[in-house]
């Protein structure tokens, strides 16, 4: 159960799908009175560490990061299979990739917590950045600033 616009109590099952669109491994929803969007990942558990990624744990780290601890975690993770085709093939529909979502959150978690902070702010500046240079001047949407 929700609340409408209105205020009045809605059953979720009565809110529509108004579209899908793909980005990247990503389908993101919009629905009827529903302001945000939702996006669905599908993917497949890989529970062993991929040969592709084999150099990774074995890797010299002259600054002692990541430890062991947090590499044998993040090899135990292990990783996913996302469908997603490359950026160059848009037209390619059964290309999938490894994706390594889980190793970066064990990763970003070992930081501390002004490390992840501007890790966080660096990523936001980018995207505001991206957004600027993507997007003609006319369509742009006002960018909230810290």
């Amino acid at each position: 159960m929700r609340y409408n616009r209105s205020g009045e109590l809605t059953d979720m099952n009565e809110i529509l799908c108004t579209s899908v669109a793909a980005s990247g491994p990503a389908l993101k929803s919009r629905f009827q009175e529903v302001i945000s969007t939702v996006d669905y990942v599908s993917s497949i558990f890989c529970p062993n560490w991929p040969l592709a990624a084999d150099e990774w744990p074995k890797r010299k780290r002259y600054s002692g990061w990541p430890n062991s601890a947090t590499i044998r975690k993040v090899v135990l993770e292990g990783c996913d299979v996302v469908s997603v085709a490359h950026r160059d093939m848009h037209t390619e529909l059964y290309q999938h990739r490894l994706s390594f979502s889980r190793a970066e959150v064990t990763l970003i978690q070992s930081w501390t917590p002004t490390q992840q902070i501007v890790y966080h702010l660096l990523r936001y500046f980018a995207k505001i950045e991206t957004f600027r240079k993507n997007c003609p001047k006319k369509k742009r949407l006002f960018v909230h600033t810290i």
